[in-house]
């Protein structure tokens, strides 16, 4: 500060003017200051926001609104193709405070008195700017939040609080929760017992029961340090990292199959799920369980397990069909929709922010930028799904002798111990209850008519003539079902035919079973194509016994002659009818340009369960020549019957390891 005559001159204040310096002579300035005083503005406080959440989404950056920049004092003043905006002292100069006190900006959300106050009075004092320049999203407001928000500060350790009483003996955390309890005047609950504590440690760490020897362990032992060994002890088992690493995949968008319409197995996607499961149980420092999976590639120290980490960013739904269009313009589409991918999951799993949302504007709540957006997303840029070849750390010749050594084990003592079954099997077959059907159709009746047309249950139903009535229904729900019949052929009838559907409430054929003049039995599912079940044996005119069993984890098993054919095929998800809102149709329309051939059936049964093999061969008037795996347990000691489940097992292990590598 320098003095002479009646003026003074403030350095501090010129900074902000374009002059070198502002002259206020006389008692003018001291006015301006008692002004700003009285009100208790501060810039940064009170006027800052306003303009940052009002303002500044037009009027800053490279380009802004009519060039009016109000992030900067020095641009405010000048103002933009309209003149000043601001001009310290004076509302009727300011184009700002006139524009804001018509209500002619901000358009369509004009400020609210209490801002408009604050604004006139911080002109009046002389518009006095605090930093150089105003960050749009540096402070928080009501509508947003800033850099400033908490969760965007850096962590620090908070000094522990002032408490008395037992507390003092717990963990530090727990300090802070009798701190507050001691301020509601609330006391904490009473300890856990040693039971209840364990239960919940172990559920915590592992997910799972303790086992009841742990329990009664941790319960007799009374040493301070057992509940330390008992965290360290779960804390060392595999178990820990299995579940938490669910909550880090479920993060990552993890899946197993590309999702979409092709949805295509990813046969090496687990690879990346059990390495989040081994950094989990080794303890793997964060930044470092960080880097690798957003670099770990292009880090050489890592090595295979870098390029595995990097499944990360992959591990989400890719869409084989849009990125294999035609089309340039609608791949371009479907990248871009890909990479937003990817820094939304980036943003999300390691700032806790949707930085997607700002793909086309400027965040709306967090203080995101459009091209901080595009920034990110360049940089991911170069990712793309695909395969690498890693080194294996497996003899693959030694797994491959231990699987077949195992094989040659179990199918040798199964067949010793069948051969035992089955010779035992002299139960009366009339003694194999299979119960009653909930459908069955042994005579034929006209759609039309209704009318029972005489025939007796064992006469044949010409698939071309005739159909199950409206009537074949049944006030059951079925999911798991069995369909049995007999059936006969007659003549070459060419391509597959209808023999059997299953209709909906919609009035479309749900399931519908065929069979063609080779003796293929194909199953299909509403339009699909149908798929192979297997061939049975046919000879034409000879009558046969056919059964299609629908049983549990959607599996599908043909019967011929009351004996299994093949191993049960993988169909889709079963359907569930509901109790008489489906029907069971014989037959359907035939293509006689296509052969001659007839197919005919009789006593038609729909059972609302699965049979097993001895229901199905009994049935049929046969003895089931199928011996299942828990009968071959029955068979054994408890001894025998230890080892080969153990070894059932290991064979079951190896075999998913295998087909990894």
């Amino acid at each position: 500060m320098k003095r002479s005559a009646s003026c003074i001159e403030f350095r501090g204040v010129a900074r902000s003017f374009p002059s070198a310096g502002l002259v206020l002579c006389g008692g003018v300035v001291f006015a301006l200051l008692a002004r700003n005083i009285a009100w208790g503005l501060e810039f940064e406080r009170d006027v800052g926001p306003i303009l940052a959440d009002h303002c500044l989404e037009c009027h800053s950056g490279e380009d802004p609104e009519n060039g009016l920049d109000l992030s900067r004092h020095r641009s405010a003043l000048k103002g933009g193709k309209g003149g000043p905006a601001i001009v310290g002292g004076d509302l009727g100069s300011s184009l700002l405070w006139q524009r804001v006190h018509t209500d002619e900006m901000p358009p369509d959300h004009p400020l609210s008195e209490s801002e408009k106050t604050v604004l006139r009075e911080w002109i009046l004092a002389g518009a006095t700017w605090g930093t150089e320049a105003l960050a749009r999203f540096g402070q928080t407001s009501e509508k947003r939040g800033g850099t400033d928000w908490w969760s965007l500060q850096p962590v620090v350790r908070p000094a522990l609080p002032a408490i008395t009483g037992a507390a003092l003996d717990l963990n530090p955390i727990d300090w802070f929760v009798s701190e507050k309890l001691q301020a509601a005047g609330l006391s904490s609950s009473p300890p856990a017992s040693r039971r209840i504590l364990l239960r919940r440690l172990s559920y915590d760490l592992l997910g799972l029961f303790p086992e009841p020897e742990d329990l009664d362990s941790f319960e007799k032992n009374l040493s301070p340090a057992a509940y330390h060994s008992e965290v360290d002890r779960l804390l060392a088992s595999p178990a820990f990292g299995e579940r938490w690493a669910r909550h880090w995949l479920d993060v990552a968008r993890f899946g197993e199959s590309h999702g979409f319409e092709r949805d295509h197995i990813r046969l090496h996607a687990w690879r990346y799920r059990d390495w989040v499961v081994d950094a989990f149980n080794r303890n793997l420092p964060y930044d470092q369980f960080a880097r690798m999976q957003l670099a770990g590639d292009v880090m050489p120290s890592n090595g295979d397990e870098g390029m595995i980490a990097t499944g990360f960013l992959v591990a989400g739904a890719y869409d084989a069909v849009g990125q294999s269009q035609q089309s340039a313009a609608m791949r371009a589409v479907v990248r871009q929709d890909e990479i937003e991918d990817y820094v939304s999951t980036v943003g999300q799993a390691f700032l806790g922010l949707t930085v997607h949302c700002a793909r086309c504007h400027d965040h709306k709540f967090d203080p995101i930028l459009q091209r901080e957006y595009y920034q990110l997303s360049a940089t991911l840029d170069g990712v793309r799904p695909g395969e690498r070849g890693i080194s294996s750390s497996v003899n693959l010749d030694a797994l491959d002798r231990r699987i077949r050594s195992l094989e040659s084990r179990l199918s040798g003592e199964a067949t010793r111990v069948t051969g035992s079954i089955l010779k035992a099997r002299s139960l009366p077959l009339e003694a194999i209850g299979v119960g009653s059907p909930v459908i069955e159709v042994n005579a034929a009746r006209r759609p039309a008519a209704g009318g029972d047309l005489g025939l007796e249950s064992n006469e044949w139903i010409g698939l071309d003539q005739w159909e199950a009535s409206p009537g074949s229904t049944a006030a059951v729900r079925l999911t798991e079902k069995t369909v049995a019949l007999e059936f006969r052929i007659t003549g070459a009838f060419g391509s597959r035919r209808p023999i059997l559907s299953f209709w909906g409430k919609d009035g479309v054929a749900e399931e519908t079973i065929w069979l063609d003049e080779r003796g293929e039995v194909f199953l299909s599912f509403r339009s699909d194509n149908p798929k192979s079940l297997g061939r049975i044996q046919m000879g034409d005119g000879v009558a046969q016994t056919l059964a299609l069993v629908f049983a549990a984890r959607d599996r599908v098993w043909l019967f011929s002659g009351g004996q299994p054919v093949g191993s049960p095929q993988r169909w889709r998800a079963l359907i569930d009818y509901s109790p008489n809102q489906f029907k069971v149709r014989l037959g359907g329309p035939v293509n006689e340009a296509e052969g001659k051939g007839r197919i005919a059936v009789r006593n038609l049964q729909v059972f609302d369960r699965a049979l097993n093999h001895r229901e199905v061969a009994a049935r049929a008037g046969v003895i089931s020549d199928h011996v299942s795996e828990s009968e071959i347990l029955d068979a054994l000691d408890p001894r025998g019957r230890e080892m080969r489940e153990a070894a059932q097992f290991e064979w079951e292990q190896l075999r998913l390891q295998r087909t990894r590598w």
